[in-house]
């Protein structure tokens, strides 16, 4: 990511004061205008700047100096202060843009502010190609981003952090690696559509309700995820009769004090099947083929024991091998309505 602070176009130099109560949003807007007729990024030195929603042209790089841990901020922090507002940034026809080292602060205002959105009423024909890197997004009353009817993202290296849900993604294909959802008050990462998509190397933890949520996937590969701690399932992928996802790869993940007990139910369970709730480390029903294979279950205290470690419904075409599920859950895996060529082999429960 380009963040050399000694070329592009500095939002001091159009007026910002970076002190955290002065409004700073005409500086930023008038910044990323003129921007947009360089070709040049914007810069955001260090500071803490209060703005309200800001809009980012098509194809302009906003970059500053990403220093953060879960609880505390340093180096380009952005203060949300508009509760009637949208969101902090909004990407809408903003092809290409790049968002980069910045701390997003919702300050909690408002009943539905996002920090990043972009949001079209269909899936566009056209790339929007939105990369948003090394970015905290934290205290936001909606999600963390917002992306709905995208085609093309690449979310790297980021943390979200007390929002509604960390991320929202409904569109095609999404590369989110290594990044971190915590401590948000719904998912850590939600989706009610995706598709052709990866998310690898990241780390679900602590979330009021799933790690990872989604609907309906087709193209989906979900490598090397650590989801931890999350109240109702790690990873919840739950399709429907008339809508079931397919092509889906889960491998070399660990699973560890999901779903403990005395947590709600999970709210997508069909309570039209006589099959128990799951309270699983990961759900998953309505796929067609699916591969699961390499991954591991764990608990750090028997008491954290979850009802099941896999709960596997309704698969065609599945194979669920070589994982570790031993001591992990009351009952390591429940498996219902396996159909065509499903295999479960290699597996220590």
């Amino acid at each position: 990511m380009n963040t050399d602070f000694t070329t592009g176009i500095s939002v001091l130099s159009h007026g910002a004061l970076g002190d955290g109560v002065h409004d700073d949003t005409e500086a930023f807007q008038n910044a990323l205008l003129a921007a947009e007729k360089t070709g040049e990024h914007v810069v955001v030195p260090a500071g803490r700047y209060a703005v309200r929603e800001l809009h980012i042209p098509a194809h302009v790089s906003l970059c500053g100096l990403a220093s953060y841990t879960r609880d505390t901020e340093g180096g380009s922090v952005l203060l949300a202060c508009d509760p009637n507002a949208v969101c902090l940034i909004d990407l809408t026809n903003a092809k290409g843009a790049v968002i980069c080292g910045l701390t997003l602060r919702g300050e909690e205002i408002g009943e539905c502010v996002h920090g990043i959105f972009a949001e079209y009423d269909k899936k566009e024909e056209t790339t929007d190609y939105f990369h948003i890197e090394d970015v905290k997004c934290t205290g936001f009353s909606g999600d963390g981003i917002h992306l709905v009817n995208v085609n093309k993202a690449a979310i790297h290296h980021c943390m979200f952090h007390n929002n509604h849900c960390g991320v929202h993604f409904d569109g095609c294909d999404l590369q989110f690696i290594d990044n971190r959802a915590c401590y948000n008050r719904n998912d850590g990462f939600s989706s009610g559509e995706i598709t052709l998509s990866h998310l690898i190397g990241c780390r679900f933890d602590h979330n009021q309700t799933n790690g990872v949520n989604i609907t309906a996937a087709r193209g989906l590969q979900l490598h090397a995820n650590s989801y931890e701690a999350n109240a109702l399932c790690g990873l919840s992928l739950c399709a429907q009769p008339e809508k079931i996802s397919e092509g889906i790869s889960i491998t070399g993940s660990t699973f560890s004090d999901n779903a403990a007990p005395n947590q709600p139910d999970e709210p997508n369970h069909d309570t039209q099947t006589d099959l128990p709730a799951p309270h699983g480390q990961m759900e998953i029903r309505y796929v067609n083929s699916l591969s699961v294979m390499a991954n591991t279950c764990s608990v750090s205290d028997p008491a954290l024991f979850a009802e099941f470690g896999f709960w596997i419904a309704h698969a065609d075409h599945a194979t669920v091998t070589s994982n570790a599920m031993h001591q992990a859950a009351k009952h390591a895996a429940w498996y219902d309505d396996f159909r065509t060529d499903g295999k479960t082999e290699y597996n220590i429960e």
